[in-house]
């Protein structure tokens, strides 16, 4: 959403896109919050919704996972999938 480019991991075939790492250092600071709520959500770029949208769906992504391992995370997959 705040258009962090993914780090790369694994080789070959495995070579999936990581955001956790680069997301940690640019994304989870203490302005994060006022981010949100400004947040430009009638300019997404159509590509950002694309990409979300597998994320979205997966298994992983289900509310009661993220809401079991962290509420923070799960508040931020509500304010995504509102954005997508």
């Amino acid at each position: 959403m705040f258009g962090v480019p993914p780090k790369f991991v694994g080789t070959g075939k495995d070579k999936v896109k990581d955001y956790w790492e680069p997301a940690k250092k640019s994304v989870l600071t203490a302005d994060l919050l006022k981010r949100c709520t400004t947040f430009d959500k009638d300019n997404i770029a159509p590509a950002t919704i694309e990409e979300l949208k597998p994320i979205i769906n997966s298994d992983e992504y289900d509310d009661k996972l993220l809401k079991n391992a962290s509420n923070a995370a799960w508040g931020l997959a509500k304010w995504i999938r509102a954005m997508v």
